[in-house]
């Protein structure tokens, strides 16, 4: 993808979830930027069909069927953990000290 704008970094996000690539590149003139977006969009990976706890909470609360509530909660903070600490289960929690 050449340019890592909003509509650049959107269509990209897209692809990623449509699972037709196994490879995609980011080119910007802000080489910060496209690195910035990549590890983004890379980091969410693991979370691409999964659907976050609160979410999932916000599914079971407001009785709304499940196509009708969108939401990325902490998704990519937790991509960010698995992809730097791994996973070991769902229940998993980072002891910082």
């Amino acid at each position: 993808m050449i340019g890592c704008g909003f509509v650049g970094s959107a269509s990209v996000f897209a692809l990623m979830q449509s699972g037709l690539f196994t490879e995609i590149t980011l080119i910007d003139a802000d080489k910060n930027k496209a690195e910035g977006e990549a590890m983004d969009i890379s980091h969410g990976i693991p979370f691409a069909s999964p659907v976050d706890i609160l979410t999932q909470v916000a599914i079971k609360l407001s009785g709304l069927p499940e196509n009708r509530v969108i939401g990325s909660g902490t998704v990519l903070d937790s991509a960010r953990l698995r992809y730097k600490l791994g996973e070991h289960g769902d229940s998993e929690v980072v002891a910082w000290s």
